[in-house]
């Protein structure tokens, strides 16, 4: 009896225990489903931070490898195929179908190919003492027309715009191959391949007219732009870049900046490093900008964040009729565009703040 009776004990002991612990994980279940739950956010977070990050790096490596040399090619066959195409006197136009009308339908057609919104700015000019730089039978009127090319972003909230230009008016006499073709079809790739996704801000292709005649293309659009108040973050003006001999020469590149435009030098610095399996290149900073022109100036001017993107070795062919393909140095090219797609990419993705 003694011993059945101790079982018994034991037994109650052992049921109190048990109700004693559930009656504890009752009470407390509240404070232990918070907890819980706010482990689970908190790791949910960090993952999801960081898929969103890696994904996009993934879409960007994507997107570099579709960037060739085949493409680059192909346009800058294409736009040296018109001849020398330099500015249209004002009403020239009228009169004669000129080869800078030929490449301007054949631009715009390309570019609504993409399924962008394309729009032309038309403007008239004069060129003066104070924006001339070119030889004195430059003087007098031009016209012309500014093709942009805008993929929107799908993020309703955000009215923020990153610019990429190039001028693809020539000097007369020259087929431009590399001024301003190399950017013309730098643009244009990039812009084909941008517009099978799908970015959260704009980016917006912007090819200019009037750049040899003292960058009277981008003046009226950078004015306009200034005049409607747009958020244009960033602007990156490509001028003649495609032109490398030496080895120094095909593993640098120029960013000219400002102190407002740094920023914009530092993030392709940054991406040079971030996909330095398929970008061998070196972002070199430069301030002093006496003796150089182009488009970058006319937003300088009106107040936005603008930096220009040439080779890093002079290109003596300029403004010659010897400005041909064979001057190219596409595998340096390919480079340079793919520099320039991450690097809008990762602007209209925004993949800072994801």
């Amino acid at each position: 009896m003694k011993i059945k009776t101790k079982k018994k004990i034991i037994a109650i002991e052992l049921v109190i225990l048990f109700l004693i612990s559930i009656l504890t994980v009752l009470l407390n279940l509240d404070k232990l489903k918070n907890l819980f739950q706010k482990n689970i956010i908190i790791v949910s977070e960090e993952e999801i931070s960081k898929q969103k990050e890696d994904n996009i790096s993934e879409k960007i490596t994507d997107l570099i490898q579709q960037l060739d040399e085949k493409m680059l090619l192909n346009y800058l066959k294409k736009i040296i195929s018109f001849g020398p195409h330099p500015t249209q006197r004002k009403f020239l136009g009228k009169i004669f179908d000129l080869p800078i009308e030929k490449l301007r339908r054949y631009l715009v057609d390309e570019l609504k190919s993409m399924d962008l919104k394309v729009i032309t700015q038309s403007w008239a000019q004069k060129s003066t003492l104070k924006n001339l730089r070119v030889p004195k039978w430059f003087f007098g009127w031009f016209e012309g027309k500014n093709i942009e090319a805008t993929l929107y972003g799908t993020d309703i909230t955000s009215d923020e715009i990153y610019i990429i230009t190039a001028h693809y008016d020539s000097w007369p006499r020259s087929p431009g191959a590399n001024d301003d073709g190399s950017g013309v079809a730098t643009i244009l790739s990039i812009a084909k391949i941008m517009s099978k996704y799908s970015f959260n801000h704009s980016v917006c292709f912007l090819l200019v007219d009037g750049e040899e005649q003292g960058l009277l293309g981008s003046y009226a659009y950078s004015k306009d732009c200034n005049k409607k108040n747009k958020n244009i973050v960033a602007v990156v003006n490509i001028e003649d870049f495609g032109f490398a001999e030496t080895e120094e020469g095909r593993r640098k590149i120029h960013s000219i900046e400002n102190e407002g435009s740094c920023w914009i030098t530092k993030d392709m610095s940054d991406n040079c490093k971030q996909y330095s399996d398929h970008i061998n290149l070196e972002v070199v900073p430069q301030r002093k900008t006496e003796g150089f022109f182009a488009d970058y100036k006319n937003f300088w001017n009106f107040g936005y964040d603008s930096v220009c993107c040439y080779e890093y070795e002079w290109d003596y062919h300029r403004h010659s009729p010897d400005d041909t393909l064979e001057t190219i140095n596409v595998p340096y090219l390919k480079m340079g565009a793919r520099l320039l797609l991450a690097t809008f990419a990762e602007w209209a993705w925004d993949i800072k703040s994801d």
